[in-house]
Parts: structure tokens; sequence; C-alpha cells
């Protein structure tokens, strides 16, 4: 009698380990099968973000398929969420423009992935 157990994809960054045991006239034999995990995901849709004009904000987008912080210490402009799993939007809201140029780093961490947002305003 066969064992028909379906074959499941992974969403886990680990690695899975089955063993195979084959039966059949009188004979046996067994194999041990690894699955590699996913791997690990961080991506952003854009790196450069420029606020202008009055009340100004921006968005940005992350991808990934892991637990996520945010690091700025920038006190001209906050973030809707400094920490998220997975895919989220990320609303910048700056203080509104003056004829200074301002420039701020967003960092992003994942696991041990990071990317770097530059903001300014002109």
């Amino acid at each position: 009698e066969a064992n028909r157990n379906p074959l499941n994809p992974t969403y886990s960054m680990g690695e899975r380990v089955g063993t195979i045991e084959v039966k059949g006239g009188g004979l046996s034999s067994t194999s041990q099968i690894t699955q590699a995990g996913i791997p690990s995901k961080l991506d952003v849709s854009q790196t450069s973000i420029k606020l202008r004009g009055r009340n100004p904000s921006a968005t940005f987008h992350i991808r990934s398929n892991l637990e996520w912080q945010i690091e700025e210490d920038e006190d001209w402009f906050y973030l809707n969420s400094y920490s998220g799993i997975g895919d989220k939007t990320i609303v910048i809201t700056g203080e509104s423009s003056s004829f200074t140029m301002k420039t701020g780093t967003i960092v992003i961490r994942a696991s041990n992935l990071v990317i770097e947002v530059h903001v300014s305003t002109f």
C-alpha cells in the first residue's frame, strides 16, 4: 500500500528534511531528501525620496518575508510605521517646506539585511 502524502511547498527559511522508503519484492531502500528553505528577502520601491511643498508627504513600499525595523533620528519628518512583518506601505510626512535643504536617512533592517532610504527637501 502506497503512502500518498502530497508535497507541500515550503514557506520557511529553514530547510526541511524527510525520508522516503520504497519496499517491494522483499527489498527495501531508504533515501533522505532535503529541501532548501526560501531565501531571506528585503526590498524597497525606492531609495531616494524628495519631499516638496506645504505639508509634504511621500510613500515607499517595503517588500519582505521577514520581520523588519526602521531606524531614523530626524526631527523634520516622521513615518506611519517603524516595524512590521512582510510587505507594507510606509508614509513619510515632513514639516512644511522651508527654503533650507534638509537631508536624512531611513535605515531598514531585517535579519542580516540592511537598506538605506535617503530623504531630502528643497
